[in-house]
């Protein structure tokens, strides 16, 4: 133990260092009143669809394992069962026109938490072992390590989709981290913690020394159930009259 914390830290990655809760509900909005003029119904209709499908679809667990494997896949999907609640075909372009393009909105706005990066670097200038454990699709989350040169802070990075393990799976802490036998985890996968001990860098940094400048706001809640967006007729117009 050095500065209070145990020598070797185990992470998450998203809405952890990287704050993937950007846009949400708001997004979902702006990428669809974006083809409001290319839908069938009005753009509420099929925003109110997608808030009906979505929270299930993310609430199976065995679902979801298998779907962030590949989120513009998954999102896909999700916008093809609104679809098909609305009465429209699941399987046009236009489908995968808008889910991708949310998927590619939502990726590019993905960026480190204020301070996040700023810390990583500090715990490792003081000697911990930093481990990352994240679940989700190789590609995508390899993407986020390079784009925001990540991968360098790490002794150890373990991906779902490389390792065939999720981190909420016991075998994580074994193929995590090779050297240290105590090792502290961080991430927003504990959600029995009380919120305000789920800012570890903040929290833990100020009481170990690290400057608050380091810090940053929590991690972000995921998207929940989502408040009704609005009401209306909403069924497939007619044709002729879209």
């Amino acid at each position: 133990m050095t500065g209070g914390l145990p020598r070797a830290l185990l992470l998450d990655l998203d809405d952890t260092i990287l704050h993937y809760g950007a846009g949400g509900d708001g997004l979902w909005r702006e990428v669809v009143g974006s083809f409001a003029a290319a839908l069938p119904v009005a753009p509420v209709c099929l925003l109110e669809a997608i808030d009906a499908v979505r929270g299930p679809f993310w609430a199976d667990p065995r679902r979801s394992r298998v779907a962030r494997q590949d989120m513009f896949a998954a999102r896909r999907t999700i916008l093809a069962e609104a679809f098909g609640r609305l009465g429209l075909p699941r399987d046009g372009e236009l489908v995968r026109e808008v889910a991708d393009a949310f998927s590619a909105a939502r990726e590019a706005r993905v960026e480190p938490f204020p301070g996040a990066v700023e810390a990583l670097a500090e715990l490792r200038r003081r000697g911990h072992a930093l481990g990352l454990l994240t679940n989700g699709g190789a590609r995508l989350q390899r993407a986020k390590l390079e784009r925001h040169d990540l991968a360098r802070l790490f002794d150890s990075v373990r991906i779902e989709g490389e390792v065939g393990v999720g981190k909420a799976r016991a075998r994580r802490v074994r193929n995590g981290a090779r050297g240290p036998r105590r090792a502290a985890r961080r991430g927003v996968h504990d959600r029995r913690r009380p919120r305000s001990r789920r800012r570890w860098w903040t929290r833990r940094g100020s009481r170990d020394g690290l400057d608050r400048s380091c810090g940053g706001g929590g991690p972000a809640r995921r998207p929940g159930a989502a408040r009704p967006l609005g009401a209306g007729p909403c069924r497939a117009a007619e044709p002729g009259l879209s």
